[in-house]
């Protein structure tokens, strides 16, 4: 258990959220355990309604409490294996998934006293699972399967993979591997061979299946064949796994229509390279249903393994596209603000969209078909009654593209969809979301897991898309459980991210894993908005890139408790107000472990855009056997004012070893320099010739305790009023207005009450007067 000194006298243990752990290891502190980490799930898939045993390896696994899993309940380490659960690299799980859990990709956790692990994919599969025997790097050693199946490897360096299967004349078969859609690295390709080595068929990045290979092919002969899996680039290594699955099922990339509405009763077709036989499905989705998405899989008739897909959920009105409506005058009437989903159903396809718009009316069309395993890439174009381009917008990276669109008058409009290549076939399958132009943004957090420390804190950083809005966005984290809290956190005016901390209470129970959402809001004109972050970011970087990410997992952030640590920093006060021109100050506190006696260096973090623009901050180090240190704060005339949070680290170097610390999130608050109220009478008339008094009720930005000047400008002629120095000590005042005996009766709405520092002109502030009237 790690001794602190305490940087204060004052009794009790630490709490709230001003706390945050240091992580180090030193030849005279003890060393921190390390958080679950899991590098592979061996099978690469469970079967619904069976007990499949499941080995995780990794590190940090020792004393693993549970497993916790999309489908189920959280499973122990299984306890007929000797010594199981006190491997740090490995722990095996009896994993006993719900007959009626939906095929397809699913997650996985290790939960332990430590933390929790970021999540790991796992397939739900019907196809019989089959191991690699190894020794099977030709065609002459194949290792052999019956069909259908669903085989686990690993492509090592150099190196390729042969598995051989029996087939009868006119059987139609499909193989495809999952290997970036599960996280691996593999950039898989197979080649399909015949009893005398000839190519029968290949595959290598799939269109729409994340670089993911499939074949689909129907044999003329009855006979053994051989497949062929390898990397491209003939890579490999222990993270190059995949799942190669062989049967009958559908060769399909997604669902169609992509989408159905929250609350209705919808028929579910399917695209891909081979699905004419692919049987539909059938689905209610509740009013209440509380994702995104809906599961849906797929039989070919009578066969006996399913392909899978989801489909997104939504609240708008779902147009299906029917043809023909591949020119201007066959163009498929929709409604304004309807999705519509679609597909391109063979090459140089172009489905038309008419809409009745007001002048002025704008929307936004979105493009969504690669999220969703569909290869195509979409341009839109936006065309008036006589056929004309007005607009056009094609691919935003990965994603397509965004046609944000104001109509210029009144009448009948045309939205044309086409593959930008002119591409088309059964897998093209399309949806355009539509929805009323307001300003807003999207959130997205660089991570789905958050180990935090008992009696610390832990941080991950939420970035922002913005549209058309440039204020301040407050973060907050819903669903979290009892002892957890969360700083005030804001992406500051005109900043497109910060760091995001949450903390829990030392009493913590270990080992219990909650999943919450971190929201954005807003005020934007008269809209309250509010966003969810996102998580597909984080995933794709960490599973190599996938495009598709499964719905299931893109906005959860599961957050557990984890060891105390050694030594902690705060930030004292939490919350700095300061403003253009001013400077303000806060001590930046360490709670030191045993052994941790050097100086600690502070910087921000990060390095680069870490302060909002135009802000400064000189940071002392903590000196050797010092507590505590002052960062002071500046900012120029050029800043923003509004909410930003800022966190500094702080690192402490000891026996060759770097230990880096992080501050939770400081509230700085840029506010100007004076507020102030100013109260008329419950007469507002001033008399030609006579007077009238307001009262002023100043407020100073607390970094600013000097003098105010106050001086009331735009008065008309035959009115004035005396120059006023409020003293430091002082926040109310009279005002007296004086009109003379000839001033022109009239009433005053614009006149202003200057307010500046005597010792400095920069601090000023203009506050608009009560209207008053001249009788």
């Amino acid at each position: 258990m790690p001794v602190f000194r305490r940087s204060s006298p004052t009794p009790g243990r630490f709490t709230g959220w001003g706390w945050l752990l240091l992580a180090f290891t030193s030849s005279t502190a003890p060393a921190v355990a390390q958080t679950p980490a899991i590098g592979l799930v061996q099978p690469r898939a469970v079967a619904p309604g069976q007990e499949t045993s499941v080995t995780v390896r990794g590190q940090g696994l020792a004393g693993a409490a549970h497993l916790w899993t999309t489908f189920s309940a959280p499973i122990p380490p299984a306890g007929d294996v000797e010594g199981n659960g006190q491997s740090e690299t490995e722990c095996v799980f009896r994993v006993a998934a719900p007959a009626d859990a939906p095929l397809g990709i699913h997650a996985v956790r290790i939960v332990s006293p430590r933390g929790a692990s970021l999540i790991a994919p796992l397939l739900i599969d019907d196809l019989p699972s089959v191991a690699e025997a190894g020794g099977n790097q030709s065609a002459a050693t194949a290792q052999e399967v019956a069909l259908p199946c669903g085989i686990d490897g690993r492509v090592d360096n150099l190196t390729r993979d042969f598995f051989k299967f029996h087939v009868q004349g006119g059987q139609t078969v499909t193989l495809e591997a999952l290997a970036r859609r599960l996280g691996s690295p593999l950039d898989a390709s197979l080649y399909l061979y015949d009893s005398q080595g000839r190519i029968l068929a290949y595959s290598d990045d799939a269109p729409g299946l994340s670089a993911d290979p499939q074949i689909v092919h129907t044999f003329k002969d009855e006979g053994t064949y051989v497949v062929e899996l390898r990397d491209i680039r003939y890579q490999g290594g222990d993270g190059h796994t995949y799942r190669l699955r062989i049967g009958d099922f559908p060769g399909l990339n997604s669902a169609s229509p992509l989408a159905v509405r929250r609350g209705s009763d919808a028929r579910i077709d399917f695209a891909g390279v081979s699905v004419a036989d692919a049987s539909p499905a059938f689905i209610s989705v509740p009013a209440d249903w509380p994702h995104g998405w809906y599961p849906v899989s797929t039989r070919r008739a009578g066969g006996v393994s399913s392909a899978f897909a989801f489909v997104a959920v939504s609240d708008t009105e779902e147009v299906l596209e029917r043809e023909p409506n591949d020119t201007q005058p066959q163009a498929q009437r929709a409604p304004l603000g309807a999705s519509i989903s679609g597909r391109l159903d063979q090459p140089g396809d172009v489905d038309r969209f008419t809409f009745t718009a007001a002048q002025g009316d704008r929307f936004i069309f979105t493009g969504m078909t690669r999220d969703q395993g569909s290869p195509a890439d979409l341009l839109l174009r936006m065309l008036d009654a006589s056929g004309n381009q007005l607009a056009a917008v094609d691919d935003n990276g990965t994603a397509e593209g965004v046609l944000d669109f104001a109509f210029p008058a009144a009448g009948e409009f045309t939205l044309e969809v086409s593959d930008l290549s002119r591409r088309g076939g059964p897998q093209y399958a399309y949806r355009i979301a539509q929805e009323r132009w307001r300003p807003g943004f999207s959130l997205a957090a660089s991570s789905d897991t958050l180990s935090v420390p008992a009696g610390g804190v832990a941080a991950l950083t939420v970035s922002a898309a913005r549209r058309d809005y440039g204020g301040a966005i407050e973060l907050t984290v819903e669903g979290l459980p009892e002892g957890y809290a969360v700083p005030s956190t804001h992406i500051g005016p005109g900043l497109n991210q910060t760091v995001l901390t949450i903390a829990v209470d030392a009493g913590a129970l270990p080992a219990n894993l909650s999943g919450v959402s971190i929201v954005g809001r807003a005020r934007i004109g008269e809209d309250d908005v509010a966003a969810r972050a996102s998580v597909t970011a984080a995933l794709r970087a960490r599973w190599s890139n996938a495009i598709v990410v499964p719905a299931r997992m893109e906005r959860e952030v599961a957050v557990a408790v984890a060891p105390a640590q050694p030594i902690r920093l705060r930030v004292e006060p939490p919350v700095v107000v300061f403003g253009k021109n001013l400077t303000a100050t806060a001590r930046v506190i360490v709670e030191r472990g045993d052994g941790m006696d050097e100086a600690i260096a502070l910087a921000v973090n990060p390095p680069q855009d870490g302060l909002p623009p135009n802000v400064a901050v000189d940071l002392k180090p903590i000196d050797k056997g010092q507590t505590e240190s002052v960062a002071t704060f500046t900012a120029n005339e050029n800043a923003a004012l509004g909410p930003f949070t800022v966190v500094l680290s702080g690192t402490h170097q000891k026996d060759n070893a770097a230990v880096v610390a992080t501050t939770p999130g400081i509230g700085l608050r840029l506010e100007p320099p004076f507020e102030a109220t100013a109260a008329m009478p419950e007469s507002t008339a001033l008399p030609r010739g006579g007077e009238l008094k307001l009262k002023i009720d100043l407020k100073r930005n607390p970094a600013y305790a000097g003098d105010a000047k106050l001086v009331v400008e735009k008065l008309p002629a035959g009115v004035t009023a005396a120059e006023t120095v409020l003293p430091a000590d002082q926040s109310t005042v009279e005002l007296l207005l004086t009109a003379a005996a000839d001033a022109a009766p009239a009433t005053i709405a614009d006149a202003l009450l200057k307010i500046t520092s005597p010792a400095d002109a920069k601090l000023a502030v203009d506050v608009p007067l009560p209207a008053f009237q001249i009788q």
